[in-house]
């Protein structure tokens, strides 16, 4: 069971790059930035943010790449790409934190990136990266802005409360997260009467579904049905999703709302920054570590032989450090390996990770929520399932793909992909829906003590 591992790269002045304010860039105008100079530092008028766009030529688009060896792009001293690797690493948008941006380019007779930048104003309802939110004081601190929402709430109000600063986020930032088994997983709400979660979580008689936090918090809900997956191995954690059903609706309102299911073809870009949160652990194998208020991070997808690698990685080479594996990589990016996770298909699970850790989830979590956002709306593409220890560098962790298994979803819930939900009231006082409080039973809670990687 997993929960949130954070912690930060300090922040980084870039000495070779002097304050060239060289381009002013107005609104609507989109500059590509030249290879021939090295290193861009750059300003926007008017206080606006940069929108960033880098593109990877065709010729490498098979390649496995850390953007390090090729782009660096610093916000407000601080790394915006730093540790990102993977294979088809064709695109990326992003934003700027604030009003000030460093472009380096490495390598300039072998890079292959294109870097495109142009200045918006900053509404606040942009997905930026989260080396944006740390130690911020700004009002849109939560990663997840709070018009990402996969359902119409009435009388929605243009002014949703935010939290303030660092990472701890209110628990309606991510409205569809649920906590499972006795607080012991997390959870996503799909529909008025259905969550999903890991299979693992699923091995007690009855499974019980917690709404809210603290102050927001409901009784806990017992699920009428529990369906796992046919194909789930509970040695090898393949298949490892768990649809719980609910005979009556649950309150679902401003605060509590589904996330999107993904289509069945969906394959998001690898490099994308996809978010997961929970209540566990933030220190490895440390029960005390348990936060008080709720964990959020984001972590970049990466392709399935990548990730393969770096757990043979923690085998072959236990101490080799990420910045030496990231220098290492540019001399064999080309390669074709043939390592593989076994027992797991690449159409099975989704990798997300940095070379250098510091974003991960670990103990507390399992079940909860790989939320990428698509065309504004937070959609699930994957369920946290396992890894190894929690935050270390060259080890991602691994999630179920929902895409994979959206048809067995949909035959069992009959909820479509892309979809959005009906409406849902602004406050539970207002829904025509309601729940009978059920008693909680006592629950067996399934623990993961080892996970053996070939």
């Amino acid at each position: 069971m997993l929960s949130i591992i954070i912690s930060f790269f300090a922040l980084i002045i870039v000495q070779d790059c002097p304050n060239t304010y060289e381009i002013l860039p107005t609104f609507g105008e989109r500059i590509e930035l030249s290879h021939s100079q090295r290193c861009h530092n750059i300003t926007t008028i008017n206080g606006s943010i940069f929108s960033i766009d880098i593109t990877l030529g065709t010729a490498k688009e098979d390649w496995r790449i850390c953007y390090d060896n090729y782009v660096e792009i610093y916000s407000n001293g601080k790394s915006l790409l730093k540790g990102i690797c993977s294979k088809g690493l064709l695109r990326k948008s992003t934003y700027s934190c604030e009003n000030n941006l460093i472009v380096k380019f490495n390598n300039p007779n072998f890079n292959s990136f294109a870097v495109k930048i142009s200045a918006v104003n900053d509404t606040g309802s942009f997905v930026k990266p989260r080396e944006c939110k740390i130690g911020t004081t700004q009002h849109t601190s939560q990663l997840i802005p709070s018009s990402v929402r996969c359902s119409t709430i009435r009388n929605r109000s243009t002014t949703e409360p935010r939290i303030i600063g660092g990472t701890d986020v209110e628990s309606n930032n991510h409205p569809w997260l649920v906590r499972v088994a006795r607080k012991t997983c997390g959870g996503t709400i799909i529909g008025w009467n259905h969550v999903i979660t890991a299979a693992h979580c699923c091995s007690s008689k009855e499974i019980d579904v917690v709404i809210g936090y603290g102050n927001t918090e409901l009784p806990p809900v017992i699920a009428t049905r529990k369906l796992i997956h046919p194909n789930y191995n509970a040695n090898t954690l393949t298949h490892d999703i768990c649809i719980l059903e609910f005979n009556q609706s649950l309150l679902l309102d401003k605060n509590a709302n589904p996330a999107c299911l993904p289509h069945k073809d969906d394959r998001p870009i690898y490099g994308t920054e996809c978010f997961i949160a929970g209540y566990g652990y933030t220190v490895y194998d440390k029960s005390r570590s348990v936060p008080t208020r709720l964990q959020e991070t984001s972590v970049p997808l990466m392709d399935y032989v990548t990730c393969a690698e770096w757990f043979h990685l923690e085998n072959q080479s236990p101490n080799l450090e990420a910045k030496d594996y990231i220098r290492n990589t540019y001399y064999d990016e080309d390669q074709i390996h043939n390592y593989r996770l076994e027992d797991f298909r690449d159409e099975d699970i989704i990798c997300a990770g940095n070379a250098y850790g510091n974003a991960d989830a670990c103990q507390g979590d399992s079940g909860g929520p790989l939320i990428c956002v698509q065309e504004g709306k937070p959609v699930l593409q994957g369920v946290v399932s396992w890894g190894v220890r929690c935050g270390e560098a060259l080890l991602p962790g691994v999630y179920t793909r929902v895409a994979s298994h959206y048809s067995w979803i949909n035959f069992h819930t009959n909820i479509t992909n892309g979809v959005v939900m009906t409406e849902v009231p602004r406050d539970r006082g207002s829904s025509s829906r309601s729940i009978s409080n059920l008693t909680l039973p006592s629950l067996i809670v399934f623990w993961i003590a080892k996970i053996i990687i070939f």
